[in-house]
């Protein structure tokens, strides 16, 4: 290697490096904020955002507050008050602890930090931009700290161009405060984005500050509470897995030692606990607080403390599978199908069904599956209402256009339902079987893919207009993606910090099914990124609109819902797979029956 290959970066260089580390986007400069004033011991905190954060983060908490000479320290690289030898890191039990989160937003923003020691009559400001300290000196202020970061990465515009929009760094923002929030239920805590509150939490017991999170519609949930001796303890709440459900895994949150962390061991063994219980392909709703001693657990294996490091795996999957099945077993719930009860104590019978009580059985609906771009639009008439029922008297009536055969000259004929999740069609020498639910969601989302550059999908006005409630971190994932609704049929007005009113409703929802339907849907959006491409956002849209709307396996129909469903998917372009990519159909020919009977 030729001399001189090697260089020592400038300072200012390394620094701006470093702060990525740790400062990834407004979010990230919220959370170090928020785990500072939960370390001075506030009892309220308020956030302040303009601009998704972009332009304006504000922390203030009325903590014990800094003395001028911490005010200044806490901007130098590896100041702390936490630690002093490295073998403190085993006892940790504050948030922060590096002394790497002020130097490291300080770097890449313009931050004025205002602060009195709660002994000192006068206060301290200090002001930092882009790693450079401008002024210090006395100011006046009351007991606690006043954090205002300012157009963060200004001077990192390589970083600042991949920032998502407003909408979708705001609502990184919130799920940040919601999270924290859920690990400290007696600290208030005030959320204002754009001069409008966005979160409004008093001082709770854990469990209300739970259902705040998720939302008033979902009430109720199991207390966890169980301890392991020498092990830990693990406490919380958990729903009933064969009632509320998700369609992914975010439903569960995980909270080591205080801290929100994402941890796939923990989330896989509540679900594992539940399996047998919770629906095919869905995933139980829980909150799940882990308290382990500091030797058990290293948090210090990441710069941002998302992840943790466990010294016994296998000790802290058993401890969380016997925290969730005593709760599930005292709630009444029957776990010996789904696992031994490693709490040793037997669960009272239920009459414990593998589907909703409703009798439906779930669609599949895949987690995080990635979709294949939908077809445009197709030269049919427009979408006729799609009432659906669940029958068994067979009210349900699909649109009639002209049958289409399979083949030009093979007719065909609807022999029956099978299994009342599949339909049977006979023609010529085979027999073709359709899953009647990604059948309708095919059918259901070519029809809304009409309207993509022809206007909107008719909708109903509601009389009662339902509200939703929604946890704080989807309201605000959802709020993006309100005029996609619109565009397919849904009215959605905000009426609350996390909460909407259902206006109005694409015409083929049946009445009864708006609300749930609605929920369903929004819950979805929630999934889709702010930044994906406008003809990615309507495919998913579509999608899940579909999902949600379409009979679902289990369902019994008539012969005249089947001969219906069966025309229009054969109208259908792209007929042969669901909007997620399953197969809608499968053949069997008159030739492999005979050969299985020997008549060939």
């Amino acid at each position: 290697m030729p001399d001189g290959m090697i260089k020592i970066l400038p300072p200012f260089v390394a620094e701006r490096i470093a702060a990525g580390e740790v400062v990834e986007r407004p979010a990230s400069v919220v959370k170090e904020l928020i785990e500072n004033s939960l370390d001075a011991r506030a009892g309220r905190i308020e956030v302040e955002l303009e601009a998704g954060g972009k332009s304006l983060v504000r922390v203030t908490d009325d903590g014990i507050g800094m003395t001028p000479e911490d005010a200044v320290a806490c901007f130098k690289r590896h100041a702390t008050s936490k630690i002093d030898r490295f073998e403190d890191l085993e006892l940790i039990r504050t948030y922060g602890f590096r002394g790497e989160a002020l130097p490291s937003i300080g770097a890449v923003s313009r931050v004025r930090l205002l602060t009195r020691f709660r002994d000192r009559d006068r206060g301290t400001e200090v002001v930092y931009e882009g790693g450079r300290l401008l002024r210090q000196g006395e100011a006046g202020a009351p007991v606690g700290t006043d954090v205002v970061v300012r157009d963060l990465f200004y001077n990192v515009p390589a970083r600042r161009k991949f920032l998502k929009t407003d909408t979708g760094e705001r609502a990184a923002c919130v799920d940040i405060v919601a999270r924290m929030a859920l690990a400290r239920p007696e600290t208030a805590f005030h959320l204002l984005a754009d001069g409008k509150t966005v979160l409004a939490l008093p001082p709770a017991d854990g469990h209300r500050r739970v259902l705040d999170y998720f939302g008033k519609s979902s009430r109720g949930g199991e207390r966890i509470e169980y301890e392991s001796p020498g092990v830990g303890a693990v406490r919380g709440v958990i729903w009933h897995p064969n009632v509320l459900h998700r369609p992914n895994r975010r439903g569960i949150l995980v909270y080591v030692n205080g801290r929100p962390v994402d941890d796939r061991l923990v989330v896989d063994s509540v679900t594992g606990a539940c399996r047998g219980i919770t629906p095919i392909q869905r995933f139980p709703q829980a909150v799940i607080f882990l308290d382990l001693p500091g030797p058990r657990v290293d948090v210090n294996v990441h710069p941002a403390k998302f992840l943790v490091k466990y010294a016994d795996e296998g000790a802290v999957r058993r401890l969380v599978k016997a925290g969730v099945a005593r709760a599930l077993s005292e709630a009444g719930v029957d776990l010996t199908a789904a696992m031994p009860l490693a709490t040793g104590e037997p669960g009272r019978p239920l009459d414990r069904r593998p589907y909703p009580s409703s009798g439906r059985r779930e669609a599949y609906e895949p987690d995080d599956v990635p979709f294949g771009e939908g077809p445009g639009a197709s030269d049919r008439e427009p979408m006729g209402p799609l009432p659906r029922s669940p029958l068994p008297e067979g009210q349900m009536s699909f649109s009639t256009e002209a049958a289409l055969p399979l083949y030009e000259d093979a007719p065909w004929e609807v022999r029956g339902q099978f299994a009342e999740t599949f339909v049977l069609v006979e023609y010529a020498d085979r027999l073709l079987v359709i899953d009647q639910h990604a059948a309708h969601e095919r059918v259901i989302y070519e029809e809304l893919a009409r309207y993509d550059e022809s206007g909107f999908v008719p909708s109903q006005e509601l009389l009662l207009p339902p509200r939703v409630e929604l946890s704080a971190a989807e309201a605000g994932r959802v709020s993006e993606h309100l005029e996609l609704l619109v565009k397919y049929g849904f009215r959605v007005e905000t009426a609350g910090a996390s909460a909407f009113r259902i206006m109005a409703v694409p015409e083929f929802v049946e009445a009864g099914e708006e609300e749930r339907i609605a929920v369903e849907v929004m819950s979805e959006l929630a999934r889709i990124g702010d930044d994906a491409p406008l003809a990615q956002r309507r495919h998913l849209t579509r999608s899940a609109i579909a999902c949600k709307a379409a009979v679902k396996a289990g369902e019994r129909l008539t012969r005249e819902d089947m001969l219906s469903l069966v025309r229009r998917l054969l109208a259908s372009p792209n007929k042969s797979t669901c909007p997620h990519g399953r197969p809608t159909t499968a053949e069997l020919s008159e030739s492999q029956v005979r050969r299985w009977f020997r008549r060939s």
